[in-house]
């Protein structure tokens, strides 16, 4: 098969500019109220989550009277959720399958011996 490969100049999909990163502010009373936190392409968004919510006591102890930590946006929500989902999904398909090989065989002690589990020797 030949080699397909097509090289396109980067302005084909949009331009480069050398400009400040974009920063968001949100705004409460009038003073300037939002940090946001990041994670990294390998770590876990519920592990992230979990440990800020675990320092935010100890931050808050740190911080003037005046000032006060809230959290605003919590994306393990939406991880939980998939998460869910997918545990769902999965308990579904196995029962679906069990279904149609009982189906096909014709005897509930055939498939049961399919899908027992075997002991390594």
């Amino acid at each position: 098969m030949p080699d397909m490969a097509v090289s396109l100049p980067v302005r084909v999909f949009g331009a480069i500019s050398r400009r400040s990163p974009l920063v968001s502010i949100a705004m409460i009373a009038g003073r300037a109220a939002l940090m946001s936190i990041l994670k990294t392409g390998t770590s876990s968004t519920l592990d992230v989550i979990n440990g800020i919510k675990q320092e935010l006591p100890q931050i808050q102890a740190l911080l003037p009277p005046g000032l006060k930590i809230q959290a605003l946006g919590d994306q393990s929500i939406f991880v939980r959720a998939a998460l869910s989902g997918v545990v769902r999904e999965g308990a579904m398909a196995a029962a679906l399958t069990g279904l149609m090989v009982l189906l096909f065989l014709g005897s509930g002690r055939s498939t049961a011996i399919i899908f027992k589990p075997s002991r390594s020797s």
